[in-house]
């Protein structure tokens, strides 16, 4: 096997059996059981904790940690500090499952419970059911957690014991907190899970395509997919049209910024010194915190607000594109000069 071939080869961490499938299907059944009770007796809204002020604001502190700016934060210093070809594999399932909650959300149009606005100022916007927090959780935590097992390295265990509090935490927090009811964190996990399980089916198979299809046709695949779902989604729901524009302007830059840089750049912070990592991990992500702002107050100021769901998604399109492809190209023109 050539290098270039070696290094477009990406292998899953652990790959699972049916009986370990089995294992979080009964999981789930446990939690929808004890959901279930929970919402007969009425105490969906009975982890909401006010008082002590200093827990709530503990509990909130957690909640960031499922919060959409810190995802990206975390994408991004994955991406520029650890291993690009992870960042890949866990961002398409995390999107795929964050749209999924996006359209769950504007379908069911559950309304948040009223301990949402107990201090006058709602915590969470939007609908209620599925939580966002949950769901993301999953899809980030879940795949952490599930893919770093039988990882040979004490870090990959850290990681795993890092992964399952927060998997728990974060959703938890959001009852503590009041933003969500039983049912919405209970319905966050299941979608989640459900989004992950197929994904960890399929991506053996997707796995064994990638090296076999030429750059073309991976780009087009990916485009025609996203503006599929992006036009489905916004002709299936059009009262809500601009909250599509977030996943389906991330996975069309990446489906076409990926297979680029992947021929073109070849960033991979793995082969550069520790230090490295951490300064382009910290840069890309300081570089990423600024692009998501800068470009949503320079796509405020069009005034053409009928229009905003496709400002939306070119904003997305152009940040997806810029720390995919010309950040990890910057870095790799400042490793070779010191080179």
């Amino acid at each position: 096997m050539t290098e270039q071939n070696h290094q477009n080869r990406i292998e899953p961490y652990h790959k699972y059996s049916y009986p370990e499938y089995l294992k979080i299907l009964i999981v789930l059944a446990f939690l929808t059981t004890a959901g279930i009770f929970l919402l007969m007796f009425g105490l969906n809204e009975a982890f909401f904790i006010p008082e002590p002020v200093a827990v709530f604001k503990i509990f909130k502190i957690i909640t960031f940690l499922g919060d959409e700016l810190f995802f990206i934060i975390a994408f991004s210093f994955i991406y520029f500090a650890f291993d690009k070809r992870y960042s890949r594999r866990l961002i398409i399932p995390f999107l795929l499952s964050t749209h999924l909650n996006t359209v769950l959300k504007v379908f069911f149009k559950d309304p948040r419970p009223p301990a949402n606005e107990y201090f006058g100022e709602p915590i969470g916007t939007g609908y209620g059911l599925p939580s966002g927090h949950t769901q993301s959780s999953v899809g980030f935590y879940g795949f952490t957690f599930h893919q770093f097992k039988g990882h040979e390295k004490k870090s990959g265990i850290v990681v795993r014991i890092i992964s399952f509090l927060l998997l728990i935490l974060v959703p938890v927090s959001r009852l503590i907190i009041g933003a969500h009811d039983v049912q919405d964190v209970l319905f966050g996990y299941l979608f989640g899970y459900a989004v992950l399980l197929i994904y960890f089916m399929l991506e053996p198979w997707l796995l064994s395509l990638k090296p076999k299809l030429p750059m073309i046709v991976k780009i087009l695949i990916g485009v025609v997919a996203s503006l599929g779902l992006w036009i489905g989604s916004i002709l299936l729901f059009p009262e809500d049209a601009y909250e599509f524009g977030l996943t389906c302007g991330a996975l069309l830059a990446f489906s076409i910024c990926f297979p680029l840089e992947e021929k073109y750049v070849r960033y991979d912070p793995r082969k550069m010194a520790t230090w490295q990592r951490i300064v382009y991990g910290i840069v890309g992500s300081i570089i990423t915190v600024g692009l998501y702002f800068g470009l949503s107050l320079l796509f405020d100021m069009i005034p053409f607000a009928e229009w905003d769901y496709i400002f939306r998604l070119i904003k997305y399109l152009l940040l997806g594109a810029i720390v995919a492809v010309l950040v990890p190209y910057i870095f790799t023109l400042i490793t070779k000069q010191k080179e």
